[in-house]
């Protein structure tokens, strides 16, 4: 497309890390709490990239989707969920089955598939 990279929605969740405020030339302002905030953000691609990668820089868990309910450069946040059994590749907000499954689920998995406890030690995700 000419004249750079269109700019899309994207959905932002960030979890922990310090308290800050980004506020650049290249980015929408962003504040963050030091918890959980959640926002949207009108970026490009490369944008979101960067954005995700200065929030984990600052020690931030982050989540970050497309409109379109893609990451950034994917369908998933780290290149391990492509294999994960937690993968839900089909949910609108996280295609991750450990943030959006019923606990009861959760809970069931973790007590009869030693795949899914291993997948969940090894998440890049979870801390």
């Amino acid at each position: 497309m000419a004249g750079g990279p269109e700019h899309r929605l994207y959905q932002l969740v960030v979890g922990g890390g310090q308290p800050f405020a980004l506020d650049s030339e290249t980015l929408p302002a962003f504040c963050h709490d030091g918890k959980t905030t959640a926002g949207s953000l009108m970026l490009t691609s490369p944008q979101a990239t960067y954005l995700e990668q200065t929030l984990r820089g600052l020690g931030c868990r982050v989540e970050i989707r497309c409109e379109d309910g893609k990451a950034p450069e994917g369908n998933y946040l780290y290149k391990e969920c492509e294999e994960c059994p937690w993968a839900y590749p089909e949910h609108e907000v996280s295609p991750c089955g450990w943030r959006v499954w019923e606990q009861a689920v959760r809970e069931s998995l973790l007590r009869t598939s030693p795949a899914h406890r291993q997948a969940l030690k090894t998440c890049p995700g979870e801390e």
